[in-house]
């Protein structure tokens, strides 16, 4: 143990400056519209080392030729971004010896650092952050033209029109990262420096073709009918190239690199979207409202029996108050919306080939030994050649309602939705697949819930308006079924300790990733029952000592682990405002998440006491969470660690001044905004908005306050 006091946080963050510029343009004329527009940012990361540049261009061109017969819109969208990368070091800021110092100058080994140079060892964040090099860069542009022509003008048929969309996004780049011969690497066997170059391109590419009929027959009848087809094609390529066991960090010219060991590969991914689709709008008197729609959309992710699916939806709605004898309602509602819906929607949001059997090339630490000679081998990968469309069937009422003459309007929705054939990557028994985890599908899950939107215009005065809006929602899922066979549901939800921990479940009856734990005892002084204590006085020191026998069998094993909370929050609310007295405005929203919980993987991986000296001449940082457990020992499986995570977050405040010129139509505004500027929540972590509910080293959510100046000409 050292005599020094470092923060490393404090060592590895900063106060992050950015900048952003926006200009645009717009004009033309009768037919002829243009609009150009040009951005630039360059916006440091709160950890040092970690920035991004970006240039914005966008173009957007609209045109009507033949008696706006026919109409062409065309829209470019460039940027090129260059990022330096965090090199990841907020675990190693949590864990690394604070009473080391940063530098240690006898230490040539590692430039200069203190490191341990264990392969156990945290690494010395700072060293992360002035050695390691990852610079990124990347260009994409987005296009597309869409054609309009009101070809029933020539075929003697009013209201049809035919439309062809095309669309393209490319987007290429590359990174390239150095380790120095001097940087602690894991494993530390290997720390003779490392060059990676990977260059990425992606296209997309997309053509919409499709008939619309559009006509009102006399004063009651109105139909909106559109009928085409759609074609994505997606294609990804992935070349790589690697050079590690570097002898020396000076390289005479590009083509000589000083490493005994090279890597290239190059990988190239393509899938396909078709789809047929079909809607009609029927409107009768303006008071009925009828929608249904029809898509049969094809997916090369899946194999030749399960490529396509049909999806099918319906909906009507209904002006209560164009009805006769709803004139009595008048003098309640503004306007009144009754609305039902039924429809199926597919996804096939997953990767590519993972039907198909096929083989992967081993890296540099899986190859076989032949002699002195090291052979790269193909590995089967796993599969499932049965994999098929996840479908969701939703159902929802509603209404849209307005009080006041319109000064406070909202709507109300409740929605139950059932998903099946549910796509999830779960492991599989052993012998019966080429891995231990494959994707597949696995069951069915259903949510419902309640949202309520309201707002409204508080006070309309010429100098002082103030406008509000609250929203509220409530949501709740469960598993229904699961195909695979398992007597208690599929473990999912990896953490950082321990080899192959999961801390999630997947079970029939409960939420979906519903946390899967030890109920822990606690003492007359309120905190957990430690480890390697007979707090039960039977003799032995076991798990009954620290963990209920939940199934009553008179012992404690993973049998006793139970279904404990669910990270996805049971309540959303939101409220946001914004008041204006004269040339002032003044905007602010506030957010909330009740009822999610989350696991605190920083408290459970470095929160016991053994792991000060887990190794000789090697001490690692605590998690403060042991001054309240004193677990000598990972209790990784601990429901202590299960927290509750409900917040109030105040999301963004922004300030303005406007000064404008009414003869020449220019303004200028002032601004000041302030982003995340408090957060209200007993969780004890960096954040308590963790997607997916483990927290563990998450890059932090940043403070920002922008000064900003916005003048139109």
């Amino acid at each position: 143990m050292g005599k020094s006091n470092t923060n490393w946080f404090d060592q590895v963050t900063r106060q992050a400056i950015g900048q952003s510029h926006n200009l645009s343009f717009s004009g033309g004329g009768e037919n002829v519209g243009l609009r150009v527009s040009l951005g630039y940012q360059d916006l440091q990361g709160v950890i040092q080392a970690s920035n991004t540049q970006r240039t914005n261009f966008s173009l957007n061109y609209n045109q009507s030729l033949f008696d706006k017969t026919l109409n062409i819109n065309a829209n470019i969208k460039s940027s090129f971004t260059k990022d330096q990368f965090d090199p990841g070091v907020v675990g190693n800021a949590a864990s690394f010896d604070p009473t080391q110092p940063v530098y240690d100058p006898t230490n040539t080994a590692f430039g200069g650092y203190f490191e341990y140079g264990t392969a156990l060892s945290a690494r010395n964040p700072v060293s992360a952050v002035n050695q390691v090099s990852d610079f990124g860069k990347s260009f994409r542009n987005i296009g597309n033209i869409q054609f309009d022509y009101q070809i029933g003008q020539l075929i003697k048929l009013k209201g049809l029109s035919v439309k062809l969309n095309l669309g393209y996004d490319i987007n290429n780049g590359q990174r390239k990262r150095f380790q120095p011969t001097t940087f602690a690497r894991i494993p530390v066997s290997d720390v003779t420096g490392e060059i990676r170059n990977e260059d990425f391109i992606r296209t997309t590419s997309l053509l919409d073709f499709y008939l619309n009929y559009n006509r009102t027959f006399g004063l009651d009848h109105k139909v909106d009918i559109t009928g085409g087809y759609s074609y994505q094609d997606f294609r990804s390529e992935y070349p790589s190239f690697r050079a590690y066991n570097l002898s020396t960090d000076i390289f005479k010219g590009n083509s000589t690199i000083p490493a005994s060991k090279f890597e290239a590969n190059n990988s190239v991914v393509q899938n396909r979207l078709i789809s047929f689709f079909g809607r009609a709008n029927y409107t009768f008197k303006d008071k009925y409202l009828l929608t249904a729609t029809l898509r049969r959309d094809g997916s090369t992710r899946f194999g030749d029996n399960n490529k396509w699916g049909l999806f099918p939806s319906a909906a009507l709605a209904w002006r209560v108050l164009n009805e006769g004898f709803a004139k009595s309602l008048s003098n309640v509602f503004y306007d009144l919306k009754i609305r039902a819906g039924y429809g199926i929607t597919g996804n096939q949001g997953i990767g590519d080939f993972l039907y198909l059997p096929k083989y992967s090339l081993s890296d540099a630490f899986a190859r076989y030994q032949f002699g002195n000679s090291y052979v790269t081998t193909a590995r089967p990968d796993g599969y499932d050649p049965n994999l098929k469309w996840e479908s969701t069937a939703s159902y929802n009422i509603g209404a849209d309602f307005s009080f006041w003459k319109g000064r406070v309007n909202g709507t109300l929705d409740y929605y139950y939705k059932k998903t099946n054939d549910l796509l999830f990557t779960v492991n599989v028994p052993a012998g019966t697949n080429l891995t231990d985890r494959v994707l597949t599908n696995i069951g069915k899950v259903e949510n419902q819930g309640v949202e309520l939107t309201l707002s409204g215009v508080v006070i309309d005065k010429p100098d002082f308006s103030w406008n509000v809006s609250v929203n509220a929602a409530r949501n709740l899922n469960k598993i229904l079924k699961i195909d695979q066979v398992s007597t208690t549901g599929i473990l999912t939800g990896g953490i950082a300790g321990g080899v192959g921990n999961n801390i999630q479940i997947l079970q029939v009856g409960q939420a979906v990733n519903a946390f899967y734990v030890f109920q822990q005892k606690y003492g007359a002084d309120g905190k957990p029952l430690r480890d390697g204590v007979d707090n039960n006085d039977d003799g032995k020191i076991d798990l009954a000592d620290m963990y209920a026998d939940v199934n009553k069998d008179g012992v404690v094993n993973d049998l006793d682990k139970r279904v404990y909370k669910k990270p996805a929050p049971s309540i959303l609310l939101g409220i946001s405002s914004q008041l204006r007295y004269k040339q002032f405005d003044l905007y602010f929203t506030f957010r909330s998440n009740i009822g999610n919980y989350v696991y605190n993987n920083n408290a459970s991986s470095q929160g016991y006491y053994s792991r000060l000296t887990e190794r000789p001449n090697l001490v690692n940082n605590l998690n403060i969470s042991v001054l309240k457990t004193n677990f000598n020992r990972p209790q990784y499986f601990s429901d202590y660690y299960i927290e509750n995570a409900s917040f109030i977050r105040l999301d963004n405040v922004t300030l303005g001044y406007t000064l404008a010129q009414k003869t020449t139509k220019r303004s200028l505004r002032v601004y000041a905004t302030g982003q995340n500027l408090l957060v209200l929540t007993k969780y004890t972590g960096l954040d308590p908005e963790v997607g997916g509910g483990i927290d563990n080293n998450p890059y932090p959510r940043s403070r920002s306050f922008i000064f900003g100046l916005s003048i139109g000409l």
